[in-house]
């Protein structure tokens, strides 16, 4: 396929789900992301000038038409898998060379490769422009494996103008989305973080991270697409200090230690933070435990947690995991009663999922608990493995009961007002 001035074209897809099978029973839990992923953005922005390149979110909804390309790269989580290799069997059929890749193509990589031309593993920056070049020439590997860690210093701006839509626009998103850091201290056995992106936080330089929000929209608030932007704190009070003088207002995941330091909690909301996704997890001590979170999360402490977080002025996003192997019918009462006494302002529920580079996924994988993998049905909203104190079908069915009482809940204190715009 030739292009003017010899040309080529490279496609870029952040895929979906391929239909309705493994969606939500019922509405309130968020599928779509509150931000633009910045995977693909950044490839696009590490693609050679002269290569012509264009990216389709379908957050914004799927696919209809087959878009011509030279080269086709896909991208997505578990629960995109099968949209994923939807999408590249169809291109491939066309003669259009596929890529793949993101977190469940690291860790499913035989899988994908039966839908690829070639398959990426682990963080691409470092290896599309080598990928790309081997593709010009003819020769395109089987397989690109990160052997290390892209180093942050430096990095060009994700190329946000591609992907920019009304699937991330406030109050439900956020159309600028940021990367400060990358990787967390923390071991959750049901997070993928680590394995990913690994346990030493690599820190982005903070007057880099200030010059790109600057050439961001400045009437819409940041998304900081950190993992855990306050793994370090002495990085996150400088950047905190720094964006003081900005007045802009933003949002970010975090662990609950922001409530345990004062001064960064309140230079985090003098600095402009308006909210804070936190993984609450389980009211239940010994689940904490379990899945290696005592070090961050103290349940006697949550309810003071949430108290000084909302004294400062910002909003919670509170999210819980349900389906834990201490958790027994009990579980859905004690999440409804935290949210409604301590006014968490969107709680998020999900079922324990174990995503394929977890932890939990081969625990589960070797005790023989996986009892599905359509990766439609990992999106946190079905039960895919056999839980511990009760049936699949028991948990999917109060899980959904508990999701139409927090509706309800919320409706009723009328605080869905998530909106920091």
């Amino acid at each position: 396929m030739k292009r003017l001035g010899g040309e080529l074209k490279v496609l870029l897809i952040n895929a979906g789900i391929d239909n309705k099978e493994g969606e939500p029973i019922i509405e309130g839990n968020r599928t779509r992301p509150l931000f633009p992923m910045l995977a693909l953005p950044y490839l696009a922005a590490y693609t050679p000038p002269h290569i012509d390149v264009q990216i389709y979110d379908e957050a914004h909804g799927l696919l209809e038409h087959i878009i011509d390309a030279d080269l086709v790269g896909i991208s997505g989580m578990t629960m995109h898998a099968r949209r994923m290799y939807q999408l590249a069997d169809e291109y491939r059929q066309l003669g259009m060379p596929v890529v793949l890749g993101g977190i469940h193509v690291t860790y499913m990589n035989q899988e994908a490769s039966e839908h690829a031309d070639a398959v990426v593993q682990g963080e691409a920056e470092q290896l599309w422009p080598l990928l790309l070049e081997d593709f010009q020439k003819g020769e395109l590997k089987k397989c690109y494996h990160a052997a290390i860690a892209p180093d942050l210093h430096n990095v060009p701006h994700p190329r946000l103008d591609l992907v920019a839509g009304i699937a991330y626009r406030p109050p439900n998103g956020f159309l600028n989305s940021v990367m400060s850091t990358r990787g967390c201290p923390h071991n959750c056995n049901f997070c993928c973080v680590t394995k990913m992106f690994g346990r030493k936080l690599r820190l982005r330089p903070i007057d880099q991270v200030i010059e790109e929000i600057l050439t961001l929209p400045q009437k819409t608030p940041v998304f900081f697409n950190d993992d855990n932007l306050i793994g370090n704190t002495k990085y996150a009070k400088e950047l905190f200090r720094a964006l003081l003088p900005y007045r802009k207002r933003w949002g970010s995941q975090m662990s609950l230690k922001i409530a345990e330091d004062d001064e960064l909690l309140k230079l985090a909301a003098r600095s402009g933070c308006a909210s804070v996704f936190l993984g609450i997890e389980s009211m239940n001590r010994n689940n904490i435990v379990a899945i290696n979170k005592k070090s961050v999360n103290n349940v006697d402490h949550y309810m003071d947690a949430v108290r000084k977080i909302h004294d400062v002025g910002i909003e919670i996003i509170g999210s819980f995991i349900v389906g834990l192997d201490d958790d027994d019918d009990g579980v859905f009462e004690d999440i409804y009663d935290f949210v409604d006494k301590s006014k968490i302002e969107v709680p998020l529920v999900g079922i324990l999922t174990p995503f394929p580079g977890t932890d939990i996924y081969y625990q589960f994988e070797k005790q023989g608990r996986i009892i599905d993998t359509n990766w439609n049905k990992y999106n946190l909203a079905h039960t895919v493995f056999r839980p511990n104190k009760m049936t699949p079908e028991h948990l999917d069915i109060k899980y959904n009961e508990l999701i139409k009482h927090l509706n309800r809940l919320r409706f009723r204190n009328d605080i869905i007002r998530f909106s920091i715009s």
